[in-house]
């Protein structure tokens, strides 16, 4: 969004916001809000903080909708809840030439009286940001926290370097037919978005296919060298037969044995490479041993040279369907491959080492019997997580403290009963900074519902859903 449409989205929403007050949050993904400002018409303010696409208007949704595209909630989201919660905008100003607009807010409570803040949104491309700030600028929270700390609680905001001057006159966007100037860039960064979507799905989904073709096709050259390295079957086959033939007549030349070959109309001598140490019974017993080795090896491997090259016409098929679909911007096809994608059972080889690799946990039973596995340090917790945990197993994690992953394991996927609940619960507590509070709050949800932010460090999560338990610390068992 450039900095003249910008100056007009905050000419049109000032009138419509000021005297506003700040109610509900919605995370609609990262570092994209809407806030309900209880304005008329189902309207609410809608920030993205993106680098890619930083922007500011009004939306037309209904409630239920913003529900079902809400994301989990993110600690940015309950921050702005915190501070600004039931606050009253009292005005919506631009920094003069800058994409920076500061929204004033005020709010009052018992014990603080009344209290200034400013909501400062930085739609400034790649230092695009969210901070909330006292009435002196003084930084209490920000969305995004920079390198060189400029963006910390209690440092004094200023605003990001101003990015060059345009060498061309930027243009209010154009409204067109919609009513307001809100509804044209909803309409247009919606269908914007959705684009987006589609093209990161696409390129998600080729590039799988495009690794399996890639893992397929060295599967390919390794069979056919292997078939290869074991020679031709037949021919060690006919050196053995030569070989017992002339079991009493063949001489032994130190580098193998000169024979006479009884197979061929012209009764040829032949040198057959052999072991000096070997007789030629032993030669040929030898080469009839390759000859075995060799036929086996040609079977099992035409077998897998045969799936392998469907399997790449299959991928190579999908891959072709897959690139008209998205220049027919097909939605549903591309959709489809990554969710299919997404389905697909992982390798044997995965499952076992998922299934084995338990060593970074500690294990206990619970009082009914079920197991429950402890993660040791933050990579063993992302390896109980997302290597070893099932998606109905139970996940639980201490709230607002560092610690350990906590899974009880549910094969049978039975209902967990609530004492199994409680044992893990008072696990994951003792193991985390809450093992000496007296009661500490468990969180606890499906390993379903737990995701690794992209680029997370180990052990960090996010739960898209979750329940709260409160125990006391402890291990209510011994290992095992």
């Amino acid at each position: 969004m450039n900095e003249p449409t910008l100056e007009k989205i905050v000419q049109e929403i000032a009138p419509r916001t000021e005297g506003a007050r700040f109610g509900r949050v919605f995370n609609l993904g990262s570092a994209r809000y809407a806030i309900d400002l209880r304005l008329s018409g189902g309207e609410y303010l809608y920030i993205s903080a993106e680098p890619r696409s930083p922007r500011l208007y009004l939306i037309r949704r209904r409630l239920k909708e913003l529900e079902k595209a809400s994301k989990r909630e993110d600690s940015f989201a309950s921050l702005l809840r915190k501070h600004l919660a039931n606050s009253t905008v009292k005005a919506v100003k631009k920094l003069s030439n800058e994409r920076i607009v500061i929204l004033e807010l005020v709010s009052s409570s018992e014990f603080e009286g009344l209290r200034e803040l400013h909501l400062i949104l930085q739609l400034t491309g790649r230092s695009s940001n969210i901070l909330i700030t006292d009435k002196d600028g003084v930084i209490v929270e920000s969305l995004k926290r920079q390198k060189d700390g400029s963006s910390e609680p209690g440092r004094l905001w200023t605003p990001p370097d101003g990015a060059p001057a345009p060498t061309y006159e930027e243009q209010v966007f154009d409204q067109g037919d919609f009513d307001s100037l809100s509804q044209a860039l909803d309409a247009y960064y919606t269908e914007a978005d959705e684009e987006e979507r589609l093209r990161l799905a696409f390129r998600s989904a080729e590039s799988d296919l495009k690794s399996d073709l890639k893992k397929l096709r060295r599967l390919r050259n390794a069979l056919e060298k292997d078939l290869a390295d074991h020679g031709d079957g037949e021919k060690w086959k006919r050196f053995g037969d030569i070989l017992l033939a002339n079991a009493s007549t063949a001489m032994n030349t130190g580098e193998g044995f000169e024979v006479t070959d009884y197979f061929d109309a012209e009764a040829p001598g032949i040198l057959i490479p052999a072991d000096p140490r070997h007789s030629a019974t032993q030669a040929a017993e030898h080469y009839f041993k390759k000859y075995t080795k060799a036929r086996n090896a040609k079977t099992a491997i035409a077998e897998r040279l045969e799936i392998a090259t469907k399997e790449t016409e299959r991928n190579e098929r999908k891959l072709a369907e897959l690139r008209a679909a998205f220049k027919a911007k097909d939605k549903e096809k591309i959709f489809a491959a990554v969710r299919k994608k997404e389905k697909e059972p992982t390798s044997r080889k995965s499952k076992r080492e998922n299934k084995s690799g338990t060593s970074g946990t500690r294990k206990f039973k619970s009082r009914d019997g079920f197991e429950i596995l402890v993660g040791k340090k933050s990579k063993d917790n992302d390896h109980l997580t997302f290597r070893i945990a099932n998606s109905l197993d139970t996940w639980l994690h201490a709230a607002d403290y560092p610690g350990s992953h906590v899974v009880i394991r549910n094969p049978g996927r039975k209902e967990i009963p609530p004492s199994t609940l409680a044992d893990a619960a008072r696990l994951a507590a003792f193991y985390s900074k809450a093992k000496n509070e007296s009661k500490a709050a468990v969180r606890y949800t499906l390993k379903k519902f737990v995701h690794k932010p992209k680029g997370a460090r180990p052990g960090l999560v996010s739960l898209a859903d979750f329940k709260t338990i409160m125990v006391e610390p402890g291990i209510p068992d011994a290992e095992e």
